[in-house]
């Protein structure tokens, strides 16, 4: 199947930071993050990503057949690297993206309940009166990194519980100071704790594959968001496998946006060959399902 082919399933992108005024400080591209992290992996850059240009990057993603782009703010502080305080997007900033195309994006709220009182209540507003589809946190980035199942987190979401919104958790790769933010069991732990939260794993809890498929097994509240870590990244046969198999219903496609290059990403899925039903749940309905977002 072609990357044009792959344009039919109606493509949700359940992960990005676009470019628009509000998004032109983050590390991503002030500094070339972005950049930084394709070079690393063979991706080229694309006309969005060097104009910065949220029109551009609408453009991209409609001609590549993305009906519906998630935008996810970030209120982590500079937690364990300096450089995260330029990863700030405001949940105001979102709503700013998200009120410039009606239709073409969603947003995601963030706080940060460790470093604000209030975080509860303000996440409570976003979802009542802001039109925010779902949390997303970083703990590890957090002024006082903090790993998944950290009780202090539990108010904000048992907020998520009360309005059935999901979590969105940055859980793999540069997750904290170290690997022992992605370790599998912090999330593991979570999902059993908190059975009615839906869980959506950011990064899955690369590099620990196989370990993220097994949650998906045993707890039917988590789903994996490999992002820039499949395909052509280590676990990407067991990520297949999954896919194919026991997880089907629960993988996202996500481009995290600017990290990875979007007709590349699918050029990368169209040679993988999967089958028509699979590629209609990667790319859109497990996002639908979990984000309870209504079919087009």
């Amino acid at each position: 199947m072609s990357q044009t082919d792959l344009s039919m399933f109606g493509i949700i992108d359940a992960s990005a930071k676009p470019p628009s005024a509000a998004s032109r400080h983050l590390r991503s591209y002030a500094k070339g993050g972005g950049l930084q992290a394709r070079i690393k992996r063979g991706l080229p850059p694309d006309k969005a990503i060097l104009s910065q240009n949220l029109d551009d990057f609408v453009a991209l993603q409609r001609g590549l057949g993305v009906r519906l782009t998630l935008v996810h703010a970030a209120a982590s502080g500079p937690g364990y690297n300096p450089d995260a305080s330029h990863e700030t997007l405001s949940n105001e900033a979102v709503s700013e993206i998200v009120g410039a195309h009606p239709g073409v994006f969603s947003g995601l709220a963030s706080v940060d309940p460790i470093a604000n009182p209030k975080a509860a209540d303000e996440l409570a507003a976003c979802f009542t009166t802001g039109g925010f589809i779902g949390l997303t946190i970083a703990p590890g980035y957090m002024p006082e990194p903090a790993r998944c199942d950290d009780p202090r987190l539990d108010a904000m979401y048992e907020v998520c519980i009360a309005h059935d919104r999901p979590v969105v958790i940055l859980t793999g790769g540069f997750a904290g100071p170290d690997l022992g933010y992605s370790d599998p069991a912090n999330l593991d732990r979570l999902a059993a704790r908190m059975p009615k939260l839906r869980i959506v794993a950011a990064h899955s809890t690369f590099p620990y594959v196989e370990a993220g498929l097994c949650i998906v097994y045993r707890r039917p509240n988590v789903w994996l968001m490999p992002d820039m870590y499949f395909p052509a990244m280590p676990g990407e046969q067991s990520m297949l496998m999954g896919l194919r198999g026991f997880a089907a219903e629960r993988i996202l496609y996500s481009t995290c946006y600017p990290m990875c290059e979007p007709a590349t990403r699918l050029a990368q899925i169209a040679a993988l060959q999967l089958p028509f039903a699979v590629l209609r749940r990667y790319l859109r309905e497990n996002a639908a399902e979990v984000f309870r977002l209504s079919p087009a």
